[in-house]
């Protein structure tokens, strides 16, 4: 297989000062992509890294979570390398608790940085994708995203409602020849250190076996031209990839449900037994009909 190149193309990368963006940014360089490194902090650090190493790097720092810094970001890439062809959100914050403990504020932020800064950017570059009739967005969700962790119910409602974002997005952009995956990442971080607060010796373990370089393939392979993937989440972390989907068991259809049948037939409606992988939330309707004798 030959080794997959972006040299010409145009990679933009949030919250790319360090951890998991860094990584990133810096595996889009080493194979020939001009690359726009946004963050609050340390993104002039990292481009100047990148850019000593003789790749065309550019920083940002405009604050995504608002449509006018996303607007700002799309602006610097813009006047940088003229067009873009790959999104990556990166950007996120976590901040946990218990539920019952969560502070307002802190769940304003994670709402406001996590997912009204990947909706206002991908506004901002989609219309420049679907004038140029092709573009490849890839999001960061979580495992929490996906599956829910105590103490992190804010944040994994944020996660959650980027995969949402991820399958919708997908869908629309398909007809423009706009690729929209996401990743669940596991990752040494800084988040990931918050959030292990106390369990020292997790967190040496998430450092040795879990490298933010061991997630960039995955990113880089979805952000690849000639990559299928569109509307997928994969679970990256540790050199392990898999992937998430969506499905729904075969169920019951009885036009005359009351709540007693539903009791009385609940291991049918949750055998998984032949279950139905959904492309998207219409796809539900087929399977809603009675069956055909």
């Amino acid at each position: 297989m030959s080794k997959l190149r972006f040299d010409g193309k145009t990679v933009v990368v949030t919250g790319a000062g360090r951890g998991l963006g860094h990584a990133h940014t810096v595996m889009f360089a080493a194979r020939g992509a001009n690359v726009v490194v946004n963050d609050l902090a340390g993104a002039d650090q990292a481009a100047e890294g990148i850019s000593a190493t003789g790749a065309q790097a550019v920083a940002d720092g405009h604050d995504i979570s608002t449509p006018e810094g996303a607007a700002g970001l799309a602006r610097t890439a813009f006047d940088a390398f003229g067009s873009v062809d790959v999104l990556v959100n990166n950007a996120g914050v976590g901040r946990f608790a218990p539920f019952a403990e969560e502070k307002q504020a802190d769940f304003d932020l994670i709402m406001k940085v996590n997912v009204a800064g990947i909706y206002h950017v991908t506004r901002a570059f989609w219309p420049h994708f679907v004038a140029r009739g092709q573009g490849r967005v890839v999001n960061t969700t979580s495992p929490a995203g996906m599956l829910g962790n105590a103490g992190q119910a804010a944040y994994s409602m944020s996660k959650g409602a980027i995969y949402a974002l991820t399958r919708s997005l997908a869908v629309e952009g398909a007809e423009h020849n706009i690729s929209v995956s996401a990743i669940a990442p596991g990752a040494f971080t800084d988040m990931a250190a918050q959030s292990l607060t106390g369990h020292d010796a997790t967190l040496a373990r998430l450092r040795e076996e879990m490298p933010s370089e061991l997630v960039s393939p995955v990113v880089l392979y979805l952000a690849h031209e000639t990559s299928p993937a569109s509307g997928i989440t994969l679970d990256a972390g540790g050199g392990r990839v898999g992937a998430f989907f969506t499905g729904s068991t075969l169920g019951i259809v009885d036009r005359a449900l009351t709540p007693e049948v539903v009791a009385a037939r609940w291991d049918e409606i949750i055998d998984r037994t032949g279950y139905e992988v959904l492309p998207d939330g219409n796809s539900l309707i087929a399977l809603r009909r009675p069956a055909k004798d």
